[in-house]
């Protein structure tokens, strides 16, 4: 909720996850895809907008964030 209301989203937040990897954008994709608790985050029909965000360490591990919104 705090990245939401910092940036000024007026839409209904829906939910989040945040994933610590060095994977790549579509491999944490995927494997956000194949579990089901975070399958059932993206995949929730109330979930008509996104955001997508990272930043990386620099040790070179990157954490990825998706919040959705309705």
């Amino acid at each position: 909720l705090d990245r939401v209301n910092r940036v000024g989203y007026r839409g209904q937040f829906v939910g989040e996850v945040v994933y610590e990897t060095y994977l790549s954008e579509l491999e944490t994709l995927s494997d956000w895809m194949a579990r089901p608790d975070t399958r059932t985050v993206i995949l929730d029909p109330r979930a008509r907008q996104m955001g997508f965000a990272w930043f990386q360490e620099k040790n070179g591990k990157i954490w990825w964030t998706l919040v959705t919104g309705g």
